[in-house]
Formats: C-alpha cells, structure tokens, sequence
C-alpha cells in the first residue's frame, strides 16, 4: 500500500521487519526498485529466486511484471500454476501484473485459472 502511495522509503522501512524472509525479500524487492537502488533490489530478488523458488513464484513474477519483464514474469507464473500457488487468484488485484497485462500470455493465463474477462 505505501508503494501504491508513492512513499518507497517507508515502505522499505515497513518489510525490513516484516519477520517471514520470503515477504520480506517480496516488498523490498519493488520498494528498492522505486528508490531506484538496483542492486539492492536484484539482492532481495535474487533471495526469492535462490531461496523460495516452489514457494513464491507468483511473488517472483510480479515483482518481474513491475519490472516490465514479461517473459521473465510469464515463465515464473507458469511455475506458480504448475506449483498450484494460490496467489495465482491475485492476478487481476495485483498493480504489477496490470503493467503487462496488454501481453497476450496475460490474457492466455486468466483463460486457463478460469477468470473472467
């Protein structure tokens, strides 16, 4: 939500003590991003990637889709539906997913969780 606002610093401030590792490195990762650090963001990233890969690729995807990466993105939401990660139900709710969702794959995934249009 405060990213959402416009306030990435307070943000960062707010998941560095979130407790869970994998939340944590999942709000840092777009936070950083927002205040333009990078490395900082590819660091919380990376986390996710190396530490969590079958328990937040949905996370793991949309911070890609933030990022405008869609292949990137696409490939980790095909892992989390392949890992039937509940979070998938978040696709239309999630603002970073919104910044690909012109990408017919975007239109293909809602297809195939049986979303509506």
């Amino acid at each position: 939500m405060l990213l959402e606002r416009g306030r990435p610093q307070e943000a960062v401030t707010a998941f560095e003590q979130e407790t869970d590792d994998g939340w944590k490195q999942y709000g840092l990762a777009p936070a950083f991003d927002a205040l333009g650090h990078r490395s900082e963001a590819d660091r919380a990233l990376a986390v996710l990637e190396n530490d969590f890969p079958d328990s937040r690729a949905w996370s793991i995807g949309s911070i890609y889709s933030c990022r405008q990466q869609p292949d990137r993105a696409f490939s980790w939401f095909d892992r989390a539906y392949r890992q039937r990660d509940g979070q998938l139900a978040l696709i239309r709710a999630d603002p970073c997913v919104g910044k690909i969702e012109g990408d017919p794959r975007y239109k293909a995934l809602r297809k195939k969780l049986n979303l509506p249009e």
